[in-house]
């Protein structure tokens, strides 16, 4: 057979840019290569050219894993890179740092050495690739800045990479000051990486400040309904473990109103891949199961195939037989749960007052309490003074008749 080679145009990677990154979905993908490099520690810098109050116009990520060589630098800024990454490897389509990377910004400045190695240079760039008109990677020098910077934070001759963005068109936040706090937060990367902070193998910090893990099975006083539960097809397929919990008494489920947060949340490699929750069609929402939740582990070789992970490792599927086979798994404590809610709701009024009754008492309570009413006014008798007696009155009304007109 004959072949013809076609190289991809440079507009793939203008396309491949736009798949949907959120800023921190992007910034936690190039986490997931630090900690397959298996740092101990990762610091993440926003700046601007000026105060926290004006837009990003760079983002770093240093990490102390093993480091790269230049060809592997090479290799990584490659679309469909092969790593030979491990199964239990957070990354696994060899688009990450790529596409991730110019989701924020259109020039990826890599930085990294090898222990004993040297301080190797790639740059990448949407721009030069256009002016080329194919993917290229400039190879080039680290300059003295740059190398005083990768020492100062890792340390003399010791391995590690620095992934530093530029060119940043990304305006999801309007300044250094918002992204900084949504970095730190708790729902953000505290949420995605905290099985890999509450472990303290590896530390990550956002411009200076330790991450400190939450969420789920990481928040005070949750209730473990059942498990960790082993989680097999039919087939023998392992898929992992299923850890129901419930966080209806933390602080992890806050005010929920009426959207009810419940549902599956998967942990694949000990990484959260789960942005939004939901039961993913296997059950239908239910007020007994608010801040209910089925903790899924399942490493990437067992998931991944079956599932089909995203490449940004946001979502996956569910097909019918999985979906099957965990609804089987979970309903019978889920519905122990809810048969238990319901019994403790029933018990609880204790003084005759119905629940119907209970609630508009509560309604009446709120009510006032929220009511702008205006206070009685004060009456203040300093001087103690006798109000003047005053004349009584008759009893009896006394009418008094008119004369007659005459006539």
């Amino acid at each position: 057979m004959h072949y013809i080679k076609i190289p991809p145009r440079p507009k793939m990677g203008e396309s491949l840019r736009h798949m949907g990154y959120t800023t921190i979905y992007a910034l936690a993908d190039i986490l997931d290569n630090s900690l397959d490099a298996e740092a101990e520690k990762v610091n993440l810098y926003a700046d601007s050219f000026g105060t926290q109050k004006e837009p990003v116009t760079v983002i770093d990520v240093f990490d102390n894993g093993c480091g790269m060589t230049g060809p592997e630098i090479e290799e990584a800024l490659t679309y469909g890179a092969n790593t030979n990454k491990s199964a239990h490897a957070l990354g696994c389509f060899g688009l990450g740092l790529k596409t991730a990377g110019t989701s924020i910004g259109r020039r990826i400045i890599v930085l990294s050495r090898t222990v004993g190695g040297v301080l190797e240079c790639r740059v990448y760039d949407l721009d030069a690739n256009e002016q080329q008109g194919d993917f290229v990677v400039e190879k080039r020098s680290p300059t003295a800045e740059e190398a005083t910077r990768f020492n100062e934070e890792l340390g003399d001759y010791a391995s590690g990479t620095w992934i530093s963005l530029h060119k940043i068109d990304q305006e999801e936040y309007k300044n250094v000051k918002t992204l900084l706090s949504a970095l730190k937060s708790e729902r953000n990367l505290r949420l995605i990486f905290r099985k890999f902070l509450a472990s303290k193998k590896c530390s990550i910090s956002v411009n200076g400040t330790e991450l400190v893990e939450f969420g789920y099975d990481y928040v005070e006083g949750i209730d473990i309904l059942a498990g960790p539960l082993p989680f097999r097809l039919k087939d023998g397929t392992d898929l992992g473990s299923v850890k129901i919990i419930s966080t209806a008494d933390t602080t992890f489920t806050g005010k929920h109103g009426s959207s009810r947060p419940q549902g599956l949340v998967v942990v694949r490699n000990n990484r959260d891949i789960t942005p939004k929750v939901s039961w993913k069609g296997i059950l239908t929402n239910h007020w007994e199961y608010t801040g209910v939740y089925a903790i899924w582990e399942v490493t990437a070789q067992q998931f991944d195939s079956l599932m089909g992970t995203t490449v940004m490792k946001n979502d996956w599927n569910l097909p019918q037989n999985v979906g099957d086979a965990l609804k089987n798994l979970l309903n019978p404590h889920l519905m122990s749960h809810k048969k238990q809610r319901e019994k403790n709701r029933a018990a609880k009024p204790n003084s005759g007052v119905t629940i119907a009754e209970d609630v508009i008492k509560s309604y009446g309570n709120n009510l006032n309490n929220n009511m702008n009413i205006t206070p009685k006014p004060k009456i203040r008798n300093v001087a103690k003074v006798s109000p003047p007696t005053r004349k009584a009155k008759s009893p009896h009304l006394s009418i008094t008749k008119k004369a007659s007109p005459s006539g």
